[in-house]
């Protein structure tokens, strides 16, 4: 696996590369999870706040395990997963804030009726 720094010219880490990078791998979770469950909006529900249950425990390992489970069952990208776990330390928070950012949005969008 290749290790994704994100780091701009200077070294610092480049913010708005990686949340790109998360919000088209959250914008596919969420879905996968619609297409895999789309006649059971309460299940979708259920998997987004699981999603946030998680992530707000704090634990980027349990959380990166709920995503790749979840992006395995969706049928997402392979490389996805990939580039989660390439990234380091810091810039994996920030990738895991936009991910699940991006994964609420579209979940509520639906569940709102704002998709169709």
């Amino acid at each position: 696996m290749e290790f994704i720094c994100y780091c701009d010219e200077n070294g610092n880490l480049d913010d708005e590369a990686i949340e790109d990078d998360a919000s088209e791998f959250g914008m596919d979770l969420a879905f996968g999870v619609i297409e895999l469950l789309e006649n059971d909006p309460d299940r979708i529900e259920a998997i987004r706040q699981y999603f946030n249950h998680v992530y707000k425990m704090e634990s980027m390992k349990k959380f990166m395990a709920v995503v790749e489970t979840t992006a395995v069952i969706c049928g997402n990208s392979p490389e996805w997963i990939e580039d989660m776990h390439a990234c380091n330390k810091g810039a994996r928070r920030i990738y895991l804030k936009e991910l699940v950012s991006v994964f609420n949005m579209y979940l509520n969008m639906f569940k709102n009726k704002e998709m169709e």
